[in-house]
């Protein structure tokens, strides 16, 4: 599991992740929570695919946020609980640098 940086920006995180392969098909449920003050809290789970790969949108820039990824067989009730967490950061951008770019005439 981890975060490539080419689908990276202020707004969004892309995580990719590989299982070894199993004789049944697996869903993914992707999920995140915002980073504060070394915590976690709030998680968001996004919905269940069979891609291994997702790209987080919508987030704040700047922002250090924990990723992850729940487990079942498709068509089944019983969720595998995620055995890895990663934790990214969003660029900087929009707002944020336009705030600390402004320049004032004198």
């Amino acid at each position: 599991m981890g975060v490539d940086d080419h689908g990276t920006n202020s707004s969004a995180l892309h995580l990719y992740w590989w299982i070894r392969t199993f004789s049944e098909s697996l869903e993914f449920l992707p999920s995140y929570a915002e980073v504060l003050n070394g915590k976690s809290f709030s998680w968001t789970n996004t919905t269940w695919m069979d891609h291994s790969e997702y790209i987080f949108s919508r987030l704040k820039p700047y922002t250090v946020y924990n990723l992850t990824v729940y487990v079942r067989v498709r068509n089944q009730k019983e969720v595998y609980p995620p055995v890895k967490y990663v934790t990214a950061k969003t660029g900087e951008g929009g707002e944020y640098i336009s705030r600390l770019c402004q320049v004032t005439a004198v």
